[in-house]
């Protein structure tokens, strides 16, 4: 799995992410789950209006598709 460079993110976006713990991963998760980029994609990589208008303009709808993922994927025990 490759990450952006932090560097190449914006601050708003990473102080979200470290508020939230929420990894570039689960980002490209969301976004791809959207049908918006390849799961792939990383966050340096997409347009830059997409990235403040959809992912930090609808973090908190983006935090809860996240939750609804991990959710999805959790393994149980039994």
């Amino acid at each position: 799995m490759f990450l952006s460079d932090p560097d190449k993110l914006p601050n708003n976006l990473k102080d979200l992410m470290n508020h939230d713990s929420i990894g570039e991963w689960e980002i490209q998760q969301a976004v791809y789950a959207k049908g918006y980029y390849p799961a792939d994609t990383l966050i340096q990589d997409m347009d830059s209006e997409f990235v403040q208008g959809w992912i930090i303009g609808f973090w908190p709808k983006v935090v809860e598709l996240i939750q609804q993922i991990r959710d999805n994927q959790a393994v149980p025990f039994d």
